[in-house]
């Protein structure tokens, strides 16, 4: 064990030494920033459009609408004359309503987007039926699964997305980039000559790799003023996540000369590594298969730590730790096979 570890040791520093040379730490710095930048300056704090101003004249006798519409009287323009709307409606663009007693009128500019009008609509006709007594209105409750969780705007639901995206961007090409460049320079080849051994190379590109991948992450919370979250589950979470997807990328990486012929794979898992993102902004489409993707926690577990969550549920580690579990040991057994073969190993 005592030989292991300092061969692990000489190993970290070494590919340590390669990484800074080749400029990962550099490019690590420069996602940080831009990524930063986009958060803090250029995506919003929310993407919802502002509501459509209502313009309502009340042509009942008894002012039965304009009485009703009352305690919701920011959300309406209300006016005393139907020309006085329509003139409005020209020079400003907003919708109008004209209630009279036997039909209701909307004006509009045309360019409306459909379900805003039938939203309209739909709320008038109700409107019309309490208005009539024909139904009463409903009393309405709210339970809160979640009474401590804070809504968080869109720039800061975009860090989760970035930062799965980056770590599993920099896990899987940059450990990808190690192993091409050393088959460029033919290091496996000198690598024979020392005592190390298969498992003792893997583990030291993994290590550098996460610590690259954990470095980004820090700086990135550091950068976008989210440091105060609990950083133990974090800290886990991309352990986890880019330590799985560094296995993955030296597992596939082994079978290709070049990283140009090995551009589709990366491409590819890419792609996979967003698939989250589907439930994570649509969670009506949120699907098991999708808690099998390396990228899974990063998405949810922040997302809940950046809420105010003091821990994330273990379920969400499980399949990265099952993942885990296999790839290491399929990873090493693989390497020993083939690529170290080859090198004389």
């Amino acid at each position: 064990m005592r030989r292991f570890l300092a061969v692990l040791w000489a190993n970290v520093r070494l590919d340590t030494k390669t990484a800074w040379r080749n400029g990962f730490f550099a490019i690590t710095i420069a996602l940080v920033a831009a990524y930063a930048a986009a958060v803090n300056w250029l995506i919003p704090p929310s993407f919802e459009a502002e509501r459509p101003t209502i313009g309502f004249v009340d042509q009942t006798e008894d002012q039965r609408w304009k009485s009703f519409l009352e305690p919701q009287e920011h959300e309406f323009q209300f006016f005393s004359d139907r020309s006085l709307l329509e003139q409005e409606a020209q020079d400003h663009g907003i919708i109008g309503v004209v209630a009279c007693e036997e039909e209701i009128i909307l004006i509009i500019q045309g360019y409306e987007q459909p379900k805003t009008i039938t939203a309209i609509e739909e709320f008038l006709q109700l409107s019309d039926q309490m208005i009539q007594r024909v139904i009463l209105p409903p009393m309405i409750s709210t339970v809160n699964l979640h009474p401590h969780a804070v809504s968080l705007p869109m720039n800061l639901r975009f860090i989760p997305v970035l930062l799965a995206t980056d770590v599993m961007l920099i896990a899987f090409f940059l450990i990808s980039a190690m192993l091409f460049n050393e088959k460029k320079e033919r290091s496996l080849f000198a690598y024979r000559v020392s005592p190390g051994g298969t498992f003792a190379y893997l583990l030291s590109k993994v290590l550098v790799n996460v610590g690259n991948c954990l470095l980004f992450s820090l700086l990135f919370l550091i950068a976008t003023d989210q440091w105060r979250i609990h950083l133990w589950p974090f800290i886990l979470m991309v352990v986890l996540s880019s330590g799985l997807m560094s296995f993955l990328g030296l597992l596939l990486a082994q079978f290709y000369d070049s990283l140009m012929d090995f551009l589709y794979i990366i491409l590819g898992v890419t792609l996979i590594a967003l698939l989250p993102a589907i439930p994570y902004f649509n969670p009506s489409i949120a699907a098991p298969v999708f808690e099998w993707i390396p990228s899974y926690p990063v998405f949810f577990g922040v997302h809940r730590l950046l809420e105010g969550a003091s821990d994330v549920p273990w379920q969400m580690f499980a399949p990265a730790l099952v993942l885990l579990g296999i790839m290491i040991p399929l990873t090493g057994w693989s390497f020993g096979k083939t690529t170290m073969k080859r090198s004389g190993l």
